[in-house]
This record gives C-alpha cells, structure tokens and sequence, in this order.
C-alpha cells in the first residue's frame, strides 16, 4: 500500500522502501544523513521484508538511507561502490577515470556512481569504508561497506524541497552495474592527481568552486584581504596568484578580469569575516558585548552562538546568501558541547530579537527556516562610565 500523509505528500520511506529492497538495496529509514536504526554498521544481511514493514508503520515520512556493502542485484555478489560527486564537473572527470555506469543518482550539486563492488579490493586502498579523494584534487567520496548512501526520493537535508531522483534508470539498475575496477583508483592514489582529464584540463580544477578559475581567485582574495596593507599589495598577489594556474594546466585569466575580481574584494574588505587557514575568525566590539550581556539574561550564549555563526556563515553573508540552523544537528555534532536543544533555542530567539540574525524564509514542517547575518554596525570605542555628548 502506498503511504501519503493526510494532505496528499509523498512519503519517501512509506512508499519507496519495499521496490528497493526487492531490487535488492539494503534499505533503513534516515532523517537527512543520520540513520535511525543503530547497529546498521554491524548487519550480516539487509533488513527483511517483516522488519521494514516495522519501519513504514513507525517511521514512513523517513528518508531513505542504504547499506551499500549489503545492497547488490539477486543473483550477483553483494556489494557496491557508490562514487560522491560534489558536482557536474567533478562527476565528469572521476567518470573519465574510473568508467561510466548506468546507475546514477542526482544530488543537489552532483550526482552518485554506482558500481558493483569488489570490496575486498579496496578496503587497503580507502578503508574500510571507503573515504575523501579531495586530497588528491577532486571533489569526490567514494564509499563502500558499513557506509551509509541517501537514496531517491529523499529530501535533501539543508534544503527540502530537493528530492534525490535517479537518473535515466530505476532502482532496477542493479541488475546492470558494472564491476568497479580497484586498479583505476589504486593507481589514481598512487599518482596523486592522475592523469589530465576533460578538455586536457588538470584533476586540481574540481576543486574550484563551480570548476570556475575566477571563482577559485575570487575565493582567494577573500581568504587572504585582510593581511594586505593596500590595493596594490592585492593586485600583486592577484597576478601572481593567477600566473599559478598554468602550472596546473590551465589558461590564466584575462588581466582586466583579475583587476576587476580584485578590485570588486578589496571594496568588500570590510564586510568579510577574517580567515585564517581553513579557519574563519568571527569579530564584536565591547559596546555590542555591554548590550546583549545587559539586555538579555542568557546574553552569553548570544553571543557565543552568533559569533559561531559569524565564522561558520561570514562567507555565504558577503555574498549575500543565507543559511540553515538546524539546532537537532548542532546537538548531534555538540557544537557548543552539551548545549541542550533548548539552550540553542533561546540563544537563536535572543539572537533574531537583538537584530543579529534574522529569518529570510520561514521554515515550514520539514523544511527548515532560512536565516541570514545582519551586518554589524561597530561603535566607537569608549571607557566606562566616561559621558559621552
């Protein structure tokens, strides 16, 4: 029987879970990316038909989440190798690498690879697991065994209102993977960045933002503005920055384009949150530490969550993009220790009503609110009890 909720909705576990597993994926209910079944890493046999009957009835409104070391076609040796793409571009140049399959997913920037698995094979190249390409300069997981994989017609856990959806096939595609050969990984590891691939362009390009060289400079200048003492000392490290990319097998940029990025950053220097490394440095001033901390009882958690915020989001606020909170997964992740649900909740309310944060698009049931940074005016500063005209 098909499971709806009351108004009609599709119900991604309810209705989708038992064609998977009769095409022979070892299925189990998630919300986003966390299982809700313990123990799934540890499973010697997919779930049978009696037990996701269990799952449908507690649990249909689930995302869908599968076992890839347990999931393989009837009649063919169990397990698959599920390659990551973080986007178009990346998916294009680990297909040139490792070979096409018809069994493709699309993600909310790229899309999923499935193979048949030789596991054994790969578990001393990867892990147990499997794991990251990302340090070898492409944007790619690839993950096998007691891994976890969404599955179609899960909704995107940051943004609900995509649902993951095959691709030109069915779950039936099983029946059709190709056998993922571990000689084309071991060797890609074994060489670093592998061959040159698309359009002779180097591997390294996935890791740019969009496989875009522009963004990959923008990206740069914003990472390092704030240690330069001058528009001139930006320039310079721009051009020099952009003479890189030959050395990467990659044309460099038109010079009025590296003069118009660079320009563009430095006039945005001061709404950029300062990074440093990988590591974003959130700032306040003492007149706004007086005022929340005066107003507000729990004015410390304020503003230890809206700095955390600030670092965390300051990027997407300087290009004008929002984000989503969800306090359930900064739980999980105890991303302010044991922070409760409810203390993130009343630090997120004081936060909005302090006019730090605000709500751009109000969340609706399974589709989280989308928040937004509000640009920090700095005070003057002043010494206590000093009046002021």
């Amino acid at each position: 029987m098909t499971a709806r909720r009351t108004d009609g909705s599709i119900l991604p576990f309810g209705q989708h879970a038992h064609s998977m597993s009769a095409a022979g994926f070892a299925v189990l209910p998630a919300r986003g990316k966390r299982p809700m079944v313990a123990g799934f890493n540890n499973w010697h046999r997919a779930p049978s038909s009696q037990i996701i009957d269990k799952w449908v009835a507690a649990n249909g409104d689930a995302d869908i989440a599968y076992v890839p070391g347990l999931s393989g076609a009837r009649g063919r040796t169990r397990g698959l190798v599920v390659v990551d793409a973080d986007s178009k571009e990346a998916a294009a140049e680990i297909i040139s690498i490792v070979g096409d399959t018809p069994g493709r997913v699309m993600t909310r920037r790229g899309m999923h690879l499935l193979f048949a698995a030789p596991i054994s094979e790969l578990v001393d190249c990867l892990g147990p697991t499997g794991g990251s390409l990302k340090r070898f300069g492409f944007e790619v997981d690839i993950k096998y065994g007691a891994s976890i994989v969404i599955a179609p017609p899960s909704r995107h856990q940051l943004d609900p209102d995509f649902h993951y959806r095959w691709l030109d096939c069915d779950e039936a595609v099983l029946g059709e993977l190709p056998v993922f050969n571990p000689a084309r990984l071991r060797a890609l590891l074994t060489n670093d960045r592998g061959t040159s691939v698309v359009d002779g362009n180097s591997p390294a390009r996935s890791n740019f933002r969009m496989g875009s060289r522009g963004l990959k400079l923008n990206d740069e200048l914003v990472r390092v503005i704030h240690f330069f003492e001058d528009v001139d000392e930006a320039l310079d490290y721009a051009h020099t920055f952009n003479s890189q990319f030959e050395e990467l097998g990659l044309a460099p940029l038109d010079d009025k384009e590296v003069v118009a990025r660079t320009m563009q950053v430095w006039a945005d220097r001061d709404h950029l949150e300062r990074r440093i490394g990988l590591r974003a440095t959130a700032t306040t001033d003492a007149e706004e530490i007086r005022s929340i901390v005066a107003k507000y009882p729990n004015g410390a958690d304020v503003l230890t969550l809206v700095q955390l915020l600030r670092a965390e989001h300051g990027a997407r606020a300087a290009r004008g993009e929002g984000f989503y909170l969800s306090i359930s997964s900064m739980v999980e992740r105890r991303s302010l220790g044991g922070w409760s649900a409810r203390r993130y909740r009343q630090a997120r309310n004081a936060a909005i009503d302090a006019g730090l944060i605000m709500i751009r698009e109000e969340g609706s049931p399974g589709r989280l609110a989308l928040y937004a940074l509000v640009n920090r005016k700095l005070h003057p500063a002043r010494r206590p009890g000093r009046r002021t005209s």
